[in-house]
């Protein structure tokens, strides 16, 4: 799933949420997969909103919006 705002991607197992560089993760192919964003308080790159451990695979919400990041941070932190 993907808007304006937000994105929800799957993370396959062993890769990295984030890693070293020239190394892939996720964080490091977001920008080339996720449609660029032209809204108001758009973040520089896409973040996670959570991560899951290496050997973990799944949804991982991202967050393309500076609102957005803090309104997804906020469900995660009070669940």
């Amino acid at each position: 799933y993907e808007d304006a705002c937000m994105a929800a991607v799957v993370k396959p197992q062993e890769l990295p949420m984030h890693g070293r560089p020239h190394e892939p993760s996720l964080l490091s192919g977001l920008p080339y997969v996720l449609l660029p964003v032209n809204a108001a308080g758009a973040l520089p790159l896409p973040q996670h909103v959570h991560r899951l451990d290496l050997p973990t695979g799944g949804v991982v919400l991202v967050a393309k919006t500076h609102p957005t990041q803090v309104a997804l941070g906020a469900l995660f932190s009070n669940r």
